[in-house]
């Protein structure tokens, strides 16, 4: 897995799975994954569910970040990730008068099945219910229209809070899931 880098992640296992699930051109909400800073914030976030306006990217509905669980992820590198999130969300919901903010983070594990006999392990009920979870809390509160607009609460530059993570480099960072 070491050899596997967080484009080839994003491109090949993890948009195929994740779009069908937070995109749907008939409501004008898409999945992308973002080469550029978000105009609320100069953070660049690995992915962004946004609206279309015509052939324009509208309003951000979330964001998520990604990481190949490999070597080179550390507790610290998902800290990070975690509070680009964080921010991201929070200058999103404040900006476009939002009650929510969906995020996401892939610290990803893959193990492929070895033969065709055990295929079925990557489609388990727990696995499914769970993407079906995902699905259903994105959309359930991702689409209420935006209220009209409050001053944006004042909030901490993110270069003070990248000063209180600890910078220790614990390569053991673990996951929850597995696939």
């Amino acid at each position: 897995m070491d050899s596997l880098g967080e484009t080839e992640l994003q491109s090949t296992y993890i948009d195929p799975v994740l779009t069908p699930l937070l995109s749907n051109p008939q409501q004008n909400v898409v999945l992308r994954w973002a080469n550029k800073n978000e105009e609320v914030s100069d953070i660049r976030p690995d992915a962004v569910i946004s609206t279309i306006i015509q052939s324009k990217y509208g309003r951000p509905l979330g964001f998520g970040e990604v990481k190949p669980g490999n070597s080179s992820t550390s507790k610290h590198s998902l800290c990070m990730d975690t509070l680009r999130l964080a921010t991201l969300s929070k200058d999103t919901i404040d900006h476009y008068s939002q009650d929510t903010c969906f995020a996401f983070q892939v610290n990803a594990t893959l193990v492929l099945p070895c033969s065709l006999d055990n295929l079925d392990a990557l489609t388990t009920k727990k696995n499914l219910c769970t993407l079906a979870r995902v699905s259903s809390s994105f959309w359930n509160n991702s689409t209420i229209p935006p209220k009209s607009p409050m001053p944006p609460s004042p909030r901490v530059p993110i270069s003070t809070l990248y000063q209180i993570i600890d910078k220790s480099h614990n390569k053991n960072a673990g996951t929850t899931s597995r696939y």
